[in-house]
């Protein structure tokens, strides 16, 4: 498909030095800001980092399941406060 874009000269002059401090053609660089900005990548099906991708999760912390029983309307808004301190509690402890 070829599209026509009509670049404010400033834009154009600053996409045109990229690309030759790249050594790309211009149409690539185009080209792999539109992927990256659309996320489609090339060669990549996750932009998560390591450490996210090696979490394990907090053993001890309880399963979302023990919740679904009670809508979170029904929670009292001290008991929302204390759900929430005992995460951070928890989230601390378990960083080391």
């Amino acid at each position: 498909m070829q599209i026509t874009i009509d670049l404010a000269t400033d834009l154009e002059q600053d996409l045109i030095s990229q690309a030759a401090q790249l050594n790309v053609p211009l149409q690539t660089l185009i080209l792999e800001t539109l992927c990256q900005r659309t996320q489609m990548t090339s060669g990549s099906t996750s932009h998560w980092s390591d450490v996210v991708l090696s979490y394990k999760g907090i053993p001890d912390f309880p399963a979302i399941e023990s919740h679904r029983d009670r809508p979170l309307e029904n929670y009292t808004l001290t008991e929302l406060e204390a759900l929430w301190q005992q995460a951070k509690v928890t989230l601390r402890d378990n960083r080391g």
